[in-house]
């Protein structure tokens, strides 16, 4: 999961400021990412929620300014197989009620195809 995060560096930008450089990653990768990580992190609830809310906030941000990157990085995601969709639906089921509503009004999330599983909360499906 991580090298699919450092992957893609389009839209990322890069800032200095005295002897620090740094790289800001594409925002739509890293709240895709964040999502995901929520679901993998087993040792600690805490960060687990902390990534779990920096996805949320990212989240309604870019359906805001850039859903189409969303809906590009989100798309790819899925395509990645069956324990990607897993851990992305899982997180998205953690989100609060009125984002997934969001969520789902967004179109980003369309009907089952033939080759998802059913899913129970959110199909993250996208055609």
């Amino acid at each position: 999961y991580i090298r699919w995060f450092d992957w893609d560096n389009i839209g990322a930008s890069r800032a200095s400021y005295q002897l620090f450089t740094g790289t800001a990653r594409a925002p739509e990768r890293f709240a895709v990412h964040k999502l995901i990580l929520s679901r993998r992190r087993k040792s600690s609830k805490a960060k687990a929620e902390k990534d779990l809310r920096q996805a949320a906030v990212l989240l309604q941000l870019l359906l805001q300014k850039r859903p189409e990157d969303l809906k590009r990085v989100w798309a790819e995601a899925v395509q990645r197989g069956p324990s990607w969709r897993e851990l992305l639906q899982g997180g998205t089921a953690q989100l609060p009620a009125s984002l997934q509503e969001i969520l789902k009004a967004s179109g980003l999330f369309r009907g089952s195809g033939e080759s998802a599983p059913p899913q129970p909360t959110l199909d993250v499906r996208i055609e």
